[in-house]
């Protein structure tokens, strides 16, 4: 998606639709005059992969204040990576409990149903880096970029593949670690 905005823009819903007037456009009513825009209560803040749209509906017409564009926010894409980390974790879970309790050795491990850690991902794909936005996540070893999810698996001196370490990289530094203990 494209990374845009658009502020303070008044349109009047059959505008929005194509239906009004000859051409189908018609142009925006005047703001209004009047108390502060920011004095008003807003409705609350739509949430779109990426994007943020804070607006308010009115009488005939629907104003939208500003669309935020969140990427742009390094909180949220701090948050982005915790959340791919837990992601990768309940793909580490799935597949180890439907391969007697091993881990995955690495990401292109198969396990005694025939899924690799990839396919238990969510839409059976790698995640989208919130830095770069290349569906790069997860990476074998540690997350060395930033935005990177790293997977390294943990054995006993016995073998298998028995825990992991999950590590996220936030814009400067290592955000999020997810460790269980190889067992034997």
């Amino acid at each position: 998606m494209k990374n845009f905005a658009i502020l303070l823009v008044a349109m009047c819903p059959l505008v929005f639709a194509g239906c009004s007037g000859d051409s189908g456009i018609t142009a925006p009513d005047p703001l209004p005059e009047g108390p502060n825009l920011s004095d008003q209560p807003l409705d609350p803040p739509v949430a779109q992969p990426d994007v943020t749209l804070i607006g308010g509906v009115g009488d005939n017409t629907q104003t939208i204040y500003g669309i935020v564009d969140n990427t742009q926010d390094p909180n949220f894409r701090e948050t982005q990576v915790t959340e791919s980390c837990h992601i990768l974790q309940t793909a580490l879970e799935l597949y180890a409990a439907d391969n007697d309790g091993v881990y995955p050795c690495n990401l292109a491990s198969v396990n005694l149903v025939g899924n690799t850690l990839i396919d238990l991902l969510p839409g059976g794909a790698l995640m989208k880096n919130p830095y770069t936005l290349a569906l790069t996540n997860p990476v074998d070893g540690a997350g060395s970029n930033r935005g990177e999810i790293g997977y390294n698996s943990q054995t006993t001196i016995a073998g298998p593949c028995t825990g992991y370490v999950i590590t996220g990289r936030g814009k400067h530094t290592e955000i999020v670690t997810l460790v269980k203990p190889a067992q034997e």
